[in-house]
């Protein structure tokens, strides 16, 4: 396609964003939600990475849970499902997984 796509005059750029990006949707969208969930409920790699230095939501939790403050875990726990719902609704109207798959 991109061959075609040169045999028929279109920039570099026209087809990046023509025929590559289409293409690769699927997969774009299916790697960001893995890594968003991931991020979302990792724990320890969140420690690793902010060096404990960073306040995350993660974090927070667990330690809110260690304290016996159930009612501060739950609100952060509410927070990051409200912060997971609107991201992952931007990425199912970016591309359609059902009939792509």
């Amino acid at each position: 396609m991109i061959e075609a796509a040169r045999d028929l005059g279109a920039s570099a750029w026209t087809t990046f964003w023509k025929i590559i990006v289409p293409l690769t949707k699927p997969g774009l969208a299916t790697g960001i939600l893995f890594v968003f969930v991931v991020m979302m409920g990792e724990f320890a790699i969140q420690k690793f990475i902010g060096g404990g230095k960073t306040t995350m939501l993660a974090n927070v939790l667990i330690q809110q849970q260690g304290l016996l403050q159930w009612p501060a875990a739950s609100a952060v726990a509410v927070v990051m499902v409200l912060v997971s719902i609107p991201v992952i609704v931007l990425i199912f109207q970016f591309v359609n997984l059902r009939r792509e798959l």
